[in-house]
């Protein structure tokens, strides 16, 4: 009885440092996470502006189809 009791008593406390671990683990993606969200909405917000501009400054070139294209046409 005293032996099951003290592998239950070991089995326990394996699990919880193993759940105390994950914890601490999951608190730091957490924090992690925390810290870049904003930074990757910034950049997002950006990139977005960006792809503004250069589609308005595409609106004002001329229209060419890859057929007059010196390059790429036959």
């Amino acid at each position: 009885m005293l032996d099951s009791l003290a592998l239950l008593e070991k089995d326990f406390t394996e699990f919880q440092e193993f759940t105390m671990a994950r914890l601490s683990e999951h608190c730091l993606s957490q924090q992690l996470r925390d810290e870049v969200c904003p930074v990757k909405r910034e950049q997002d917000r950006c990139d977005q502006a960006v792809n503004t501009e250069i589609t308005k400054g595409c609106a004002t070139l001329p229209s060419m189809h890859l057929v007059h294209h010196p390059i790429l046409g036959p």
